[in-house]
């Protein structure tokens, strides 16, 4: 971000959006602001502006009047940040049409597992990361650790059960807790709120806050504005609740005695629990009608909302859960926790979702980068429903989302005719078959053989790229057929003809992928086995020949793996047998080719070749055509000629009396100087002490030597006897000014 423009961070609730734009603030030398409290002005030279999406909550004229502002600030470069799923693809082409420049959109990816370990070790340093991934796993919910703050609530949880956790349900509620506990062992605790008490308040806190869209709560008259109003303001008076304000469930706002929920999931799901508590008490009269007026004004649930509705769903009853359906299907299945729903809700989330993709295919918006979990969602029942959704082909986000959903759930192993269907079908996108074999590569007891054995017959890009992940899940125990077969299949993707080239970057990177995972001594037969008789079977002329490219792609591929695994001496009679007869069209440098590198660097191994692919020939023409098949042209770009590379041949030929050769590489005068320092030639010089030596060179040299003359002479331009006429005059001019000189002087 230390280029001019703009950029946009999307990504889901507790991926680290907030922290990742500190962390730039303090490397730019700037301050992070909420999208709400934005103020730019003419001095602001970078602009990070956080929570986007919260402004929507006044509607799309509040955003347009923050994006007019920063433009008219004329910042040099500008950072937003928003959630996913609450940023169209509109607002991006909003920001292009405002500020004259394509903004660069980038979304954050989740942990990986060495990431979750640390930072869980962050967090609990005394506890142990693999028990409590065993422990989530029971529940399910490791699938979203990548998100870093669930995994910070789940560890929570999971050390104030002191790593015994009970229930799905619990795992928030404990989060909660230990986040509500005193954690400074010099607080006083006499005469202190218990816990549950200080949840009651922060829960109630968090749903005005929520449904009244303001940032935080004030202590005092100087603290408070509009979006941080008093604990009085929103009907909590006392000393009493003041005390939840101490807790980790809120942070210091940014100003002073000012106080903010410490992550918005938190707060939402904190809301979601007090205003459920509120619906179900008969003594209360707040209704679901009068709930969803707030969350949903005329129908249309807010944006900053959408969270809190996916939890009030999950932790409501039945009645409260198919409202919330009715407004935002796809916000109750991808926030809060969809498996506590009824069956019934469960089905009718279903139908609802269908219903929304046959009216907007692509409801999923920016947020289809997202990943989630709903484990426990697919019960028997709900099966039935999800059967006609997969196989129906139709266009929109639906069926990629739920095949997202099914990888590691249990109901895959009776979803699989459905899957398979998917994961054969050639007509369909790439992307729904990917997930298709992710899901069937999950369940523990699917066997993949027969699916393998139909992809590679298919032979298509796309087939042969899924064949290859069932390799790759299962490469300890593919056996050398497979990979033959596969291997073999895909040397009929390279086209043989330019017009057929695809212009798709990075097509065939999968068969490189691949590659890299078979062991050196897999690598070392397949080498055997695709170099064995492998010769031109086409007979045009080498710059005409196709034949041999695909193959000759996958050996260097192989090659490549090869020599990446192999720390060992390489045997230069081995690998002159896998080299010899592959056929490229172009080079490639050290950089892209672990063998050319190691070729290129290994002058022994190399020249060692090159003492091979010379051996026997003894006629110019065989010698002509091994030197430009084999080092110039179309042979492998390790095999290239290096410094002292020609000596090392010239002397080769001398001490054999192989003329062919040693005339092909003494090197002729130079007429033009093309490419030369100026002075004697070291080479040349050595060659004609050899030649000197031994007549049949002599001959053979004296021979080029003046053939090379005679052809530069020909190819001389002619002069007149004008231009020579000319140039006399220009000397003869130059001469007397020379002499007019001197005499003034």
């Amino acid at each position: 971000m230390t280029a001019p423009g703009i950029a946009i961070v999307l990504a889901e609730p507790g991926a680290g959006k907030t922290d990742l734009l500190d962390s730039v603030a303090d490397r730019l030398g700037g301050a992070r602001v909420r999208a709400s409290i934005a103020r730019p002005s003419d001095r602001d030279t970078t602009l990070i502006v956080d929570a986007f999406d919260e402004v929507a909550r006044v509607g799309d004229a509040r955003v347009c009047d923050i994006l007019y502002k920063i433009r008219d600030a004329e910042p040099n470069r500008v950072l937003l940040s928003s959630r996913s799923g609450e940023w169209e693809v509109s607002r991006t082409r909003l920001i292009r049409d405002l500020f004259g420049i394509e903004p660069q959109v980038a979304h954050l990816v989740p942990l990986d597992g060495g990431e979750q370990r640390q930072l869980f070790e962050h967090f609990h340093p005394q506890r142990s990361f693999d028990k409590f991934h065993a422990n989530i796993s029971r529940f399910d919910l490791h699938h979203i650790l990548g998100n870093p703050e669930f995994l910070r609530l789940f560890a929570s949880a999971y050390d104030e059960a002191d790593g015994r956790l009970r229930s799905r349900g619990d795992v928030f509620t404990l989060a909660i807790e230990n986040l509500s506990r005193e954690s400074n062992p010099d607080v006083l605790s006499k005469g202190a709120p218990a816990r549950h008490k200080k949840i009651t308040w922060a829960n109630e806190v968090f749903s005005k806050l929520l449904l009244s869209g303001v940032d935080g709560v004030a202590m005092g008259d100087i603290a408070e504005d509009d979006l941080h109003p008093q604990m009085e303001t929103i009907g909590l008076a006392g000393e009493a609740p003041l005390s939840v304000l101490g807790t980790r469930l809120f942070r210091p706002g940014s100003a002073a005695n000012q106080h903010e929920p410490v992550h918005r999931i938190v707060a939402e799901y904190g809301a979601a629990q007090h205003i459920v508590s509120c619906i179900d008490d008969p003594t209360c009269r707040l209704t679901v009608a009068q709930c969803l007026a707030l969350i949903a004004p005329n129908g249309a649930v807010r944006d900053d909302l959408r969270g809190l509705l996916g939890w009030l769903a999950a932790l409501g009853s039945e009645g409260l859960q198919k409202a919330a359906i009715d407004l935002d299907p796809y916000a109750v299945l991808s926030n809060g926790d969809p498996s506590r729903m009824t069956s019934a809700s469960r089905n009718q989330l279903l139908d609802a979702l269908a219903r929304l993709n046959e009216d907007d295919p692509y409801f999923r918006r920016s947020d289809r980068w997202r990943s989630f979990s709903v484990s426990g969602f697919f019960t028997p029942d709900v099966i039935q429903a999800v059967r006609p959704i997969l196989v129906a082909p139709g266009v929109g986000h639906l069926r990629q989302l739920l095949l997202e959903l099914l990888i590691g759930s249990s109901a895959v192993s009776e979803l699989r005719p459905e899957l398979e269907a998917i994961l054969l079908d050639e007509g369909a996108h790439v992307g729904p078959r990917l997930d298709a074999l992710s899901c069937l590569l999950s369940d523990e007891t699917y066997d993949p053989a027969a699916a393998l054995r139909q992809l590679v017959d298919i032979g298509t890009n796309d087939a042969l790229r899924l064949g290859s992940e069932i390799l790759m899940h299962g490469m300890d125990e593919a056996p050398f057929d497979c990979l033959r077969g596969l291997l073999g299949a895909a040397a009929a993707l390279y086209p043989t003809e330019r017009a057929d080239r695809s212009h798709v970057i990075g097509e065939r990177y999968f068969l490189r992928r691949l590659i890299r995972k078979f062991p050196e001594e897999e690598t070392v037969r397949l080498l055997d086995e695709f170099t064995d008789g492998l010769r031109c079977t086409c007979g045009k002329e080498r710059h005409d020949c196709h034949c041999r490219d695909g193959v000759s792609k996958i050996v260097g591929l192989l090659l490549d793996n090869y020599f990446d695994r192999a720390q060992h001496q390489h045997d230069p009679d081995k690998i002159w047998k896998w080299v010899r007869n592959l056929h490229f069209h172009g080079r490639v440098g050290p950089d892209r080719s672990r063998a050319v590198a190691v070729l290129q660097s290994d002058h022994v191994l190399r020249r060692a070749l090159q003492e091979r692919a010379f051996a026997g020939l003894t006629t110019r023409e065989e010698v002509q055509n091994a030197f430009y098949e084999t080092f110039i042209d179309y042979g492998h770009s390790g095999l290239c000629l290096c410094a002292g590379d020609e000596r090392h041949l010239i002397d080769l030929a001398f001490q054999s009396n192989n003329s062919a050769l040693w005339i092909q590489l003494a090197p002729g005068h130079d007429y033009y100087g093309n490419g030369t320092p100026k002075g004697p030639n070291e080479l040349r010089s050595y060659c004609r002490v050899q030649a000197l030596g031994k007549p049949v060179l002599m001959r053979e040299w004296t021979t080029v030597n003046r053939l090379r003359r005679k052809e530069w002479k020909e190819g001389c331009i002619r002069r007149s006897r004008f231009d020579a006429r000319r140039r006399r005059r220009f000397r003869t001019h130059n001469q007397n000014m020379t002499v007019a000189a001197r005499a003034i002087a």
